[in-house]
């Protein structure tokens, strides 16, 4: 998904399609922010933040029907390099298993 620095993927494409159509209407303005959550062995966890405060997460329902997840850490961004670098934060705080397809 976020391929490499020679090929990248799809990810960092669709960062930087939507900065690209935010220059597109300068009259307007826009507030984005970036999560980056896993769930693994069914425990939701919020990989941006240091992993001395990390802690299992709840998803929760709104008011108007819509599902949340508490707590979960929200950076504000600018640029798509600050939004790849936020990426990359939360890459390496991430789970991997072992698995026959890793061989």
């Amino acid at each position: 998904m976020m391929g490499s620095s020679i090929t990248p993927g799809v990810i960092p494409f669709a960062i930087e399609d939507v900065f690209q159509a935010i220059k597109k209407c300068p009259k307007k303005e826009f507030l984005l922010r970036v999560s980056y959550l896993e769930i693994y062995n069914e425990t939701v966890t919020d990989l941006l933040c240091d992993s001395w405060k990390r802690k299992p997460l709840e998803i929760r329902e709104g008011n108007n029907k819509y599902f949340y997840v508490a707590d979960l850490t929200e950076e504000l961004v600018t640029s798509t390099e600050q939004t790849l670098a936020w990426l990359r934060k939360g890459e390496m705080n991430r789970h991997y298993g072992k698995t026959k397809i890793n061989q």
